[in-house]
């Protein structure tokens, strides 16, 4: 009789596990219904709009880039995609409220950030960013149109809170160093031509043709200076320099209006010559930038445009 009823008990405990794990399995593939469940898009955004207290960013496809607002400022494409990717991807934790109490979680018109995304001209992503928790990192949101207050993943403030120029592509040249040719430095009345050792023109076994036609590779010589030996590493950091040259902000300054350049340095590539000039910045620790390839003005730190501004002895092995 003990066995029996030792037996019964085992069974009975084995059909309350099965039936516990089934409710979990269960609850696990329906999901939280508390919790909106949102539709994924198929292929590329076209459009994402943000929309915050006096201002209002909307950031668009054209001709393969994004653009940033009226203006057509090239947008940092991967800083846009990581967006893109964030809300597409968006994941959704806890309901906080079902009560519109917006003021405790930062959702009032007033502190709130609307983002709205298309594609196709189509709304497929719409939510309302609030404050930061203050226990995790998460963010406080709001849906579409809906009142509830959720919790998502992530600190979204700080992807989608930027002003324009937050979002603005900050590269004002990126050339890998193995496909420069040839480096010209314009300085002090000086001309220093750091070029590919094979790519001088008239050189046996190189082309008679014009500097910046021939392939990248091999030691680099100064064409002016070709008796002295040049210090491989500060070649090495001179190419890399331009992988990326960035530019620390979009000051209002028009191009016409900085004076003379005091530094010209020419890049060339197999395909293309790009030609940056160096101005007296608005501090002693920067300065304004121009890009043939840009039209806009560039501010640069101090130490950015100094590494060009050297004699030839600054280069010497």
């Amino acid at each position: 009789m003990k066995t029996t009823g030792r037996n019964n008990l085992f069974i009975t405990l084995g059909v309350i596990a099965a039936l516990l794990a089934l409710y979990f399995v269960s609850a696990y593939q329906s999901g939280n219904p508390e919790i909106p469940e949102l539709e994924r898009w198929n292929g590329n955004a076209d459009e994402i709009i943000i929309a915050k207290t006096g201002a209002t960013i909307r950031l668009y496809r054209k001709e393969g880039m994004w653009r940033i607002n009226s203006e057509g400022f090239p947008a940092d494409s991967e800083g846009v995609q990581r967006m893109e990717n964030k809300l597409h991807d968006l994941e959704i934790t806890d309901l906080t409220s079902r009560r519109p109490h917006y003021e405790r979680f930062g959702l009032t018109p007033e502190n709130a950030i609307t983002v709205v995304v298309k594609k196709d001209g189509a709304e497929v992503r719409k939510i309302i960013i609030g404050n930061k928790s203050t226990k995790t990192s998460h963010t406080f949101i709001r849906v579409g149109d809906r009142p509830e207050v959720f919790k998502a993943a992530g600190v979204l403030r700080t992807q989608f809170g930027k002003t324009v120029e937050g979002y603005r592509d900050k590269n004002i040249l990126n050339i890998t160093p193995r496909n420069i040719v040839s480096v010209e430095i314009n300085f002090n009345n000086s001309k220093y031509t750091f070029i590919r050792d094979n790519a001088v023109p008239g050189k046996s076994g190189n082309k008679t043709a014009e500097i910046g036609e021939t392939p990248a590779g091999g030691k680099i010589i100064c064409l002016e200076y070709r008796d002295i030996e040049l210090h491989e590493v500060k070649m090495a950091n001179l190419m890399k320099s331009f992988n990326p040259l960035q530019t620390q902000s979009f000051p209002d300054v028009a191009a016409g209006s900085m004076g003379k350049s005091l530094c010209t340095v020419t890049v060339k590539t197999k395909k293309k010559s790009v030609a940056l000039n160096f101005f007296k910045g608005a501090t002693a620790y920067s300065y304004y930038c121009t890009s043939s390839e840009s039209p806009y003005v560039f501010s640069v730190a101090s130490y950015t445009a100094e590494r060009y501004m050297k004699e030839i002895q600054d280069f010497k092995r």
